[in-house]
């Protein structure tokens, strides 16, 4: 029998309205299948017509340098929510 990985390959954020405000929120996680599809699981209601944006997480590293500036646009990231590092 196989194992599977239990860390999450990518995050779900709900994005805001485009005239909003622009914080992302973090609302779930997903899982990459061996055919290349992600199963997802939300930790929040999501309403018809909310936009997502599901993202590969990156590997976070002690000794990586801070990012200096703003980062370009759509290359936004949310802080990482604690309540979801349970995944």
């Amino acid at each position: 029998m196989q194992t599977t990985k239990n860390t999450p390959s990518h995050n779900v954020y709900v994005l805001p309205p485009r005239d909003g405000d622009q914080k992302w929120i973090l609302a779930g996680a997903g899982w990459q299948n061996r055919d290349g599809s992600v199963n997802l699981t939300l930790k929040t209601d999501v309403p018809r017509g909310t936009r997502l944006q599901l993202r590969v997480r990156k590997a976070r590293s002690e000794d990586a340098p801070a990012a200096d500036g703003a980062a370009a646009a759509g290359d936004q990231e949310a802080p990482a929510n604690p309540a979801l590092m349970a995944f």
